[in-house]
């Protein structure tokens, strides 16, 4: 079963405020869309969007980090685990 893109907004934004697609623009939240409900490649992607295969990779890995920021606490020690920070 396909969610399509309002179902993976829908989902990400059920994490809670911590986590908003709002913050993604607007070829990060196609990029998702595609990857993860279109099951395309990342090559199929970068045909669809017009970029090269690298930059669907650099795309994903820095979109992922970002919501993985949002709903992971920071490793122990980091500047932003820091109390009061």
């Amino acid at each position: 079963m396909q969610v399509g893109y309002l179902g993976l907004m829908k989902a990400i934004n059920g994490f809670g405020p911590q986590v908003s697609t709002s913050e993604l623009d607007g070829q990060c939240q196609q990029l998702l869309t595609l990857r993860f409900y279109g099951n395309l490649t990342q090559d199929e992607i970068s045909r669809r969007l017009g970029v090269s295969q690298m930059q669907v990779s650099r795309l994903l890995r820095r979109t992922l980090d970002h919501l993985r920021g949002c709903l992971l606490p920071p490793p122990p020690g980091s500047p932003s685990a820091s109390p009061g920070a």
